[in-house]
């Protein structure tokens, strides 16, 4: 089996239809043609060029339908398109396999209201109890970059697969090492959750039975725990449909979880304490 540390790499380096999308680009790139005929060859109207620009962004990120007329202009092929697809789906199908770690989820706390909520956090106050002494060790340790926050009022591990070397921390966290070392091992523990542990955890949570959550495993997968306990999946396998005009692909769950007021995203975590 892979460390935690191995598998966090490879849903890192994991992209939605990567392999489509780095095509685009070297098309575009060796297409030699500039934006204002890429504008007219597109369909786009001449005084159209920054809303081609922005569609044009948004095709290579596969989140609009690329037209055909687009794809001819930077001598893009439907056959190429599909071959990429099946470098992806290999690419899917491995990294399906790997064992999957948790360290937040997001909670639905109304229709278009959502807020975050995460394992192996510790409050500040933890910290701030301390006296000032506390106050500075938090200080150094997120500038050196051992802690980081993930909320007004709580921080975390930065990357929970390092070891924690009494050594390093005392050199960092000098101040009061001997209360500030327990907290950071039990942090060190908490951390990373297996996949299941974590969606068995959420169900024994409060918010359970009353609030809709799920776990986002970015452009791959979305586990849904629904309020009555039932965990069912949403998997993003690469694929496109052809229409006469474009080529559509699927959604990579990019938008699940994320609130939008007038196109503007609002992070309710910052808002909500849950």
């Amino acid at each position: 089996m892979e460390s935690s540390n191995d598998s966090s790499s490879v849903f890192e380096n994991y992209e939605y239809c990567g392999n489509v999308k780095k095509y685009l680009e070297a098309k575009l790139k060796d297409c030699g043609k500039s934006v204002k005929e890429l504008t007219l060859a597109s369909g786009y109207a001449q005084g159209s060029v920054d809303k081609f620009k922005r569609h044009c962004s948004e095709w290579h990120e596969l989140l609009r339908p690329i037209p055909r007329k687009y794809l001819d202009a930077i001598g893009g092929k439907v056959e190429d398109i599909g071959q990429m697809v099946e470098l992806d789906l290999y690419d899917f199908e491995e990294v399906c396999k790997v064992p999957r770690f948790v360290r937040h989820y997001t909670v639905r706390v109304f229709a278009g209201i959502y807020s975050s909520a995460f394992f192996g956090t510790v409050s500040k106050s933890e910290f701030t109890e301390l006296g000032p002494k506390g106050e500075m060790a938090l200080s150094e340790l997120i500038e050196d970059g051992i802690l980081q926050e993930v909320t007004s009022t709580r921080v975390w591990l930065r990357d929970p697969s390092a070891e924690l070397i009494p050594e390093d921390i005392r050199k960092v966290g000098r101040r009061d090492f001997d209360k500030i070392w327990p907290i950071l091992q039990c942090l060190h523990r908490e951390l990373p959750v297996p996949e299941q542990e974590a969606i068995e955890r959420i169900k024994a949570h409060p918010t359970n039975g009353k609030l809709r959550c799920c776990i986002k495993h970015p452009q791959l997968v979305t586990i849904f725990i629904e309020p009555d306990g039932k965990v069912w999946e949403s998997y993003y396998k690469p694929g496109f449909k052809l229409t006469k005009q474009t080529i559509v692909f699927g959604s990579n769950g990019s938008l699940i979880g994320r609130s939008f007021i007038q196109g503007k995203e609002i992070e309710w975590s910052k808002l909500l304490s849950l």
